[in-house]
């Protein structure tokens, strides 16, 4: 997406000696999202910022370095504010590392999530210095892999500034993250105290570092794996050493798992014995893939009676609907071929033998990771070390023999894996549990949480099974937890419990929509005035799975049937919505329009005051236009089959394609300014099988300008909503034109 922009307002305070040293960044952003206070997103972090440089104005030591202080006021519009700063700001030329500070949700430890992976020492001065540490690469790595679809400024810092860097962020209570709840009032005092003691010794560290050859210093192009234990002390090294040691694991696990075979199975001959491990083997993972079976049925099933995201508000629901199953699928095949005698060893060495194949199955997934490259392998070596050390301990002083020995041994070993991994399981659902509010209406949100859960859910339980497995009377362990799985899948489908919502407003639970009051015009081939047809009416867009099923109760239109899908077999290129950024392109397939009265629309319109072409050779044309529009507005350009945008006007460096639909070049540019525009595109001919050229233009106009905007109809079918319902809600204009070449 290319955006244009004027007349954005950044803040930046600059303190220190005002020497000639290089100087520290920290960064924060004061805008809010449309109809949102904004209070953790991100004016908590404006406001410990504020206070950290009180604190340091009242410092008598004097500092070694300046810092700067950029309150910037334009990172929910596609961090144009950090943008501006860095093209534009004389500052950013001095500027040797820099802190952002954002959030995805109301609360919790901020977490550093990024970090410029080829300077280790900024990681170094985290680990020495923060108050509170709480860092991980598994969510670097899972913004690099697209799994958490966001951005923050970091970015701008990073590539327009080839800066080093560090990204925190809070994510807790992710629910109000971008709605109308994200109040101050939902904030603990103690997350200002934590962020502010984190971010003034951080301040104060990195504002001392006078050695310019440390700063230097670099990975050479490695990357650095980072992480906490518990919150109270950061490992970081090089994913070289990360290899290293994971490797030394994976040996030292395998030489144990071949010295236990050959203890538990001594005096059976070599054909047995490796009957015996491929059975220890075989049984675990038969286990494993029936658990992720049933989360797997159990999630279609969910969808299919339209009971998905149950566990939205109740998270404990997760446990009894997949964490379930997933125990009586892990243990069922190793209970059965241990209770029916079909092994020739005894109960408790079979047990032990069961213990050899699991660890051998998470040995091979440690190896597949490690060989893919992946630095949140250190998962696996963290929980991993010390079973190998008292698996090896065990070895030699020869105490495999004793089942009672080997198993307290082995439960005590496993104990950090446990804290760790409950520790680290907390924060990924904490963060994606809330995002499946978010996550789009196309995506099984129970398919992808339930596999979630069941995944960690596993990792915990899988190595505790041998306890399970030596207890009196397992059987009937079992049958009570079906049980229990059945009763709370029956209470989820057959009562209120089930439904995700909640509009509790000290812990709301909110389903999202944003509702446009569209006034939409389709002009006449090379015409700016002469009108093909127009309608309006009210476009609904839902963010999850749960989609529009949920307002049947509430809203009249969606009940009486006269809500319609937006995009039909005839429907207009990109269905005809005003899409305000490329990102909401993807949510057109699956959202609803309700016709009504036109819009109320203050200000002059949005619409082509001119259009001309000109002949640039016999295979380009260029088109200079000049666009009226208000202060949120979009351009969407797409010319027909065998044609692209060779040149344009716009500052990027050459045309910048958005996306390519039904073999056509779209072409998005996001517009915040407010008045009349002029910019030329030249359309080539690349393929000349093609014939009939065109070009289609769409200009949008979004008024997002207040309450005092909407019309009347429009205010009484937002009052239907019911109260769990978080509504963002403005009038905007649609203008579709088409010219041949």
């Amino acid at each position: 997406m290319v955006t244009k922009f004027n007349d954005l307002v950044n803040i930046a305070v600059k303190f220190g000696p005002h020497d000639d040293r290089k100087k520290l960044l920290v960064n924060c952003h004061f805008d809010s999202v449309y109809m949102s206070p904004g209070a953790s997103d991100d004016g908590l972090n404006c406001a410990v910022m504020l206070e950290v440089l009180r604190v340091l104005s009242k410092r008598t030591v004097s500092m070694k370095r300046d810092i700067i202080f950029l309150f910037n006021g334009a990172e929910e519009t596609s961090m144009q504010g950090s943008y501006a700063f860095m093209k534009t700001h004389s500052w950013a030329e001095d500027i040797f590392a820099f802190l952002n500070y954002d959030s995805c949700g109301a609360g919790g430890k901020e977490i550093l999530f990024q970090a410029s992976t080829e300077h280790p020492w900024m990681v170094e001065i985290y680990s020495k210095f923060a108050k509170h540490p709480f860092a991980s690469v598994v969510g670097e790595e899972l913004f690099n892999y697209g799994v958490i679809p966001s951005y923050t400024d970091y970015q701008n810092f990073r590539d327009l500034g080839k800066l080093p860097g560090l990204d925190f962020a809070h994510f807790t209570n992710g629910y109000v993250y971008h709605t109308k709840y994200d109040d101050i009032n939902l904030i603990d005092r103690g997350v200002y105290q934590n962020t502010g003691d984190n971010m003034l010794a951080l301040v104060k560290a990195f504002t001392d570092v006078t050695d310019e050859s440390f700063v230097a210093e670099k990975f050479d192009g490695k990357k650095l794996v980072y992480y906490d234990f518990c919150g109270l002390v950061v490992f970081y090294y090089s994913q070289t050493t990360n290899t290293i040691l994971n490797l030394a694991i994976i040996l030292l696990i395998f030489y144990n798992v071949l010295q236990n075979t050959f203890v538990i199975t001594e005096g059976l001959k070599r054909v047995e014995m490796m009957k015996q491990l491929a059975l220890g083997f075989a049984m675990p993972l038969i286990g494993i893939i029936m658990a992720l079976t049933s989360v797997t049925i159990i999630a279609f099933e969910m969808k299919y009676l339209s009971r998905t995201m149950s566990w939205f508000t109740h998270g404990f629901l997760l446990l009894p609907l997949y964490g379930l199953p997933v125990v009586i699928c892990l243990v069922l095949p190793m209970l059965s071929l241990t209770s029916y005698k079909y092994s020739s060893l005894c109960w408790g060495k079979q047990v032990q033998m069961y213990m050899n194949g699991i660890l051998l199955i998470i040995n091979l997934l440690f190896l597949l990771g490690t060989m893919a490259g992946l630095r949140m392998t250190f998962l696996f070596f963290v929980s991993l070390i010390t079973p190998s050390i008292a698996s090896s301990a065990l070895g030699f002083f020869n105490r495999q023999r004793s089942v009672s020995t080997w198993l307290l041994v082995y439960m005590l070993s496993f104990i950090p894996h446990i804290v760790n991994t409950i520790n680290m399981s907390a924060r990924i659902l904490n963060l994606f549990i809330p995002l499946m509010g978010r996550f789009g209406p196309s995506q099984n949100p129970d398919l992808f949480v339930g596999m979630l859960f069941s995944l960690v859910f596993i990792y915990i339980i899988i190595f505790l099974i041998p306890a399970f497995l030596m207890i009196a009377k397992p059987f009937t362990l079992l049958g009570a937890l079906l049980v229990i799985h059945i009763v709370s899948l029956t209470a989820i489908i057959f009562t209120p419990i089930g439904f995700p919502y909640c509009n509790d407003p000290l812990a709301p639970t909110p389903q999202r929509f944003s509702v446009i009051h569209t006034d939409r015009v389709f002009y006449e081939l090379n015409s700016l005035n002469e009108s093909q047809r127009g309608d309006s009416g009210f476009w609904i867009v839902n963010f999850d799975h749960n989609r529009v099923w949920t307002l049947e109760d509430h809203v009249l239109e969606v009940r009486n049937g006269s809500m319609k899908r937006v995009c039909g077999g005839d429907a207009e290129f990109l269905c005809g919505l005003p899409f305000l950024t490329v990102g909401s392109v993807h949510l057109r397939g699956t959202s609803n329009w309700i016709s009504a009265d036109p819009p109320k629309l203050l200000g002059e319109g949005t619409e082509l005051t001119s259009a001309t072409k000109t002949q640039i050779n016999k295979d380009t044309v260029r088109f200079t236009f000049e666009v009226f529009a208000p202060d949120r507005a979009s351009l969407i350009l797409s010319p027909s089959k065998g044609y692209q945008v060779s040149a344009w006007s716009f500052k990027t460096g050459g045309p910048k394609q958005a996306f390519v639909i039904d073999g056509r070049s779209v072409y998005f540019i996001y517009y915040q300014h407010g008045d009349k525009w002029q910019f030329w595109i030249d359309v080539q001919n690349i393929d000349a099988n093609h014939s009939e050229p065109s070009l289609d233009i769409a200009v949008n106009g979004h008024y997002q300008d207040g309450s005092h905007n909407l019309a009347d109809n429009f205010k009484q079918f937002l009052a239907q909503f019911p109260s769990w319902a978080e509504v963002t809600a403005w009038p905007a204009s649609y203008k579709a034109y088409k010219f041949s070449f």
